[in-house]
């Protein structure tokens, strides 16, 4: 692991919050004199890291998602050139806790500055959310034209709101408690809640159609928040969450996959014997 690796795996918490690639957005193409690869080990200006066990805030499952929100999202960590004081608040309510610029630059995004790594140093934000948490006031709104009008008008305070798609119109104060995550991978998520009254679970994962989530065994709806995370409705109480996402067609892409490779390899032989 690179030096500049380990240092964001310390201080974003073990991936307990991001780390968000700010050259990217802001900062342009740095040194020239580095290569590509130079630039993705030491200062993680790519999704190297990942490799690492470093999670990148906007960065799992966005991909597959709805292109239409991470556009959104991305637009308003755009919006005058990030020089708004709210774009810190914007990127917490993502968890980007950690990113690297050049040393002796201070972005308006990502303000504290933290650990020195050669010619860069990590840099930190102060109001960096946990990836899983609870959301403790929310605002309902209809869809996703709602929430980012909500988001884009600029009347979100991302320190404590959540804007959250349920289809109605409403807002609410909600429950804080213990949650303990026990497994978060590609295949999907458990968790374990204990909260004095109902509450919102949030964890950072982009709306999937192919999404599903139970409470202590029984279906429950996972609702669209901030755009482009997701969260469900938790009781009072402890329960057990489990998420999990599955590609349609089951095995049987694999299974294509396999009858492929077994078809070409027929074919190469027999092209052989020829």
């Amino acid at each position: 692991m690179s030096p500049g690796a380990r240092a964001v795996a310390r201080l974003q918490g073990h991936g307990r919050f991001g780390f968000l690639p700010l050259e990217e957005y802001y900062l342009g193409a740095g040194d020239p004199g580095r290569s590509g690869a130079q630039r993705a080990q030491d200062a993680l200006r790519s999704d190297a890291g990942a490799a690492f066990g470093v999670f990148y805030s906007l960065n799992q499952d966005y991909d597959v998602s709805d292109f239409y929100r991470v556009e959104l999202v991305r637009r308003e960590i755009y919006r005058d050139s990030g020089a708004w004081p709210g774009i810190r608040d914007f990127l917490g309510a993502y968890s980007a806790r950690a990113a690297i610029v050049e040393r002796g630059r201070i972005p308006i995004a990502v303000p504290a500055a933290g650990k020195a790594i050669g010619r860069d140093w990590v840099v930190l934000n102060p109001s960096a959310l946990p990836n899983f948490r609870f959301a403790r006031k929310v605002i309902e709104v209809e869809d996703v034209g709602g929430a980012y009008e909500r988001i884009h008008g600029r009347r979100v305070d991302f320190r404590a709101e959540t804007v959250v798609e349920t289809g109605r119109s409403a807002e609410s104060d909600l429950s804080g408690g213990s949650l303990a995550i026990s497994r978060d991978d590609s295949g999907g998520i458990d968790a374990r809640t204990q909260t004095a009254g109902p509450s919102r679970f949030v964890f950072p994962r982009a709306p999937f159609p192919f999404c599903s989530a139970a409470v202590d065994g029984k279906p429950v709806t996972v609702d669209p928040a901030n755009l482009c995370l997701s969260s469900i409705a938790v009781p009072a109480g402890s329960h057990e969450i489990s998420i999990r996402e599955e590609l349609p067609g089951g095995i049987a892409g694999p299974a294509m996959s396999i009858a492929g490779a077994v078809l070409l390899l027929f074919l190469c032989r027999e092209a052989k014997a020829a």
